[in-house]
């Protein structure tokens, strides 16, 4: 009599006692797609390079002339394809990204909100270089949000005027740089002691109101 291996055995003896065999329990595959991440990061001659010759790819690829621009009806370009190819790749050109091209960002009215969510997406965004072109800057309920983001570290805010005049913006951000750093305000207590410069620009310029 052939041997019966010990589920054979169970089956068996199941029928014979007249029980229902219970359905076989099925062995879950795990997924490959990690390791074949992994495989394919080590196969790949890009990562075989040295770190030198790999950056100065990177930068042939991703570095721009120009500006990046950004605004409300140009929304950001898609990054380029080098940056999808793998999470090593990614890592090691994210940072050439952000920091070698220079974003120019148009805003209209202070309406930052888009601004803020490009920054939000991307640790590295909040850091890279910007420059600002603001449109009909008058709102001050705009302006006031835009330095709450700013204080609480969500985005960036625009420097002085070419010509080195500072802008409103940028006097702002320094009233509430002083306020915190050497008074130890809470953001209400700064927006409180801001709104005194509030009412200087609402006598020279109405708009403001």
């Amino acid at each position: 009599m052939p041997l019966q291996t010990r589920s054979a055995k169970r089956k068996a003896d199941a029928v014979e006692g007249g029980q229902a065999l219970k359905p076989a329990r099925k062995v879950r595959q795990r997924p490959t797609h990690v390791q074949d991440t992994v495989d394919e990061e080590t196969q790949s001659p890009l990562l075989k390079l040295p770190a030198e010759l790999r950056n100065a790819i990177y930068r042939l690829s991703v570095v721009e002339r120009n500006k990046v621009m950004i605004s409300s009806r140009r929304p950001a370009p898609p990054q380029p394809g080098i940056m999808q190819v793998s999470r090593q790749v990614r890592a090691e050109i994210v940072s050439i990204y952000y920091k070698e091209n220079t974003f120019g960002h148009i805003i209209r009215d202070y309406d930052y909100r888009l601004y803020r969510k490009w920054c939000l997406s991307s640790k590295f965004r909040v850091k890279s270089n910007m420059v600002f072109k603001t449109h009909k800057p008058t709102n001050w309920a705009n302006l006031l949000e835009w330095v709450k983001a700013w204080y609480h570290g969500e985005c960036g805010f625009p420097g002085p005027l070419p010509d080195g005049v500072p802008s409103v913006e940028c006097s702002m951000v320094k009233m509430a740089v002083r306020m915190r750093d050497r008074h130890l305000l809470s953001w209400d207590e700064v927006a409180s002691n801001l709104e005194d410069a509030h009412q200087a620009l609402v006598a020279v310029n109405p708009a403001w109101a």
